[in-house]
């Protein structure tokens, strides 16, 4: 159903005569809106149409080399299968018909094809419900803050066939999809739900972080992770390295700048102090607050091991006893920022 126009006034009264000018004149304004405008009423649903026509019974694109758009503001129908899952709802719903080689706006420009969530038909750009919620359709929403750039986003999607993950979250500076940047000399950031497609139950909350000049299916550096069982696993960038004292024979380290494990050796004339110093691959932003060591044998608790220096950049484990000569001890750190 499309505008009515107004009926004509067959009389010569100059009352008349006016009323004719201004039904021609309104008639004139619902042609344009029901042309030009795709402005249409539709099984009692008001529509704005772009690029798509109806002709009674069939939408169509116009041009084929673009997308179409609909606009559904319901009045007398309901959300498309809400109602096969027990819900009577309306909305107003933005439709999208994405760029196809076929006219026809069903799914595979088919007569058979479904008219409403089908690659051809009509998709969900968003839609606001008649219990105010809101959808979109796609898989993000971008915040553009002002122009504060690079921009962040809300996502629930996948990453596509190379990076194989679902992510629902946070990002800044990566597309919804993580197949581009706004800006790849800066880095980008994912906060929330990771889950790897190609592994089962491995679904995790996540903080990760993509290096600038990178891709993502080239560096994902997940620092936290936590699972479904609350089990919290930190992984800082960066190899340290560790320095031996003048009292120690040789030392190595394994690990990252969060926690790793220090060996070290002593030689035939061992003594107390600094034993060795850890330097951190990425200087923290101010000194750590805490270290804990964990002596991994009854030879290394002999020691005596204690934290007597740490800043940004490093810390230095030393000894209040004197280690047994020419034996190796290994200990465990964890430093809390």
């Amino acid at each position: 159903m499309t505008l009515s126009p107004l009926e004509d006034v067959s009389t010569g009264s100059p009352h008349v005569a006016s009323h004719n000018e201004e039904r021609d004149a309104i008639n004139e304004i619902l042609s344009t809106l029901d042309g030009a405008l795709g402005l249409k009423t539709i099984d009692g649903d008001v529509w704005l149409l772009a690029n798509a026509t109806y002709d009674g019974s069939e939408f169509h694109r116009i041009d084929t080399t673009k997308a179409a758009f609909g606009w559904q503001l319901q009045g007398a129908n309901e959300i498309p299968g809400e109602a096969e899952l027990g819900f009577n709802i309306s909305g107003a719903i933005l439709w999208v018909a994405s760029v196809q080689s076929y006219t026809l706006i069903r799914g595979g420009g088919d007569a058979a094809g479904d008219r409403y969530a089908a690659v051809g038909g009509w998709e969900l750009g968003h839609l606001v419900s008649s219990e105010r919620q809101f959808t979109i359709g796609g898989s993000g929403m971008e915040i553009d803050g002002y122009g504060t750039f690079p921009y962040s986003r809300v996502v629930s999607g996948t990453s596509g066939t190379v990076f194989h993950r679902k992510i629902a979250g946070f990002v800044r500076n990566v597309f919804p999809n993580l197949d581009g940047y706004d800006d790849q000399t800066q880095d980008s950031w994912v906060f929330g739900y990771v889950e790897d497609q190609n592994i089962e139950n491995s679904g995790h909350w996540s903080v990760a972080r993509i290096p600038a000049n990178t891709g993502v299916t080239d560096v994902f550096d997940e620092l936290l992770q936590m699972d479904a069982h609350g089990h919290m696993t930190i992984t800082a960038e960066g190899s340290p390295t560790v320095a031996p004292s003048a009292v120690v024979y040789s030392s190595s380290v394994t690990g990252d700048d969060g926690a790793g494990v220090v060996t070290f050796g002593t030689g035939s004339a061992p003594g107390t102090d600094a034993q060795f110093t850890v330097t951190f691959a990425n200087p923290w932003l101010v000194a750590p607050k805490t270290i804990s060591l964990t002596p991994y044998s009854a030879s290394a608790v002999a020691c005596g091991l204690y934290i007597s220096a740490m800043s940004d950049t490093s810390f230095t484990v030393s000894a209040a006893n004197v280690p047994a000569a020419s034996t190796t001890f290994q200990v465990g750190y964890r430093v809390i920022g």
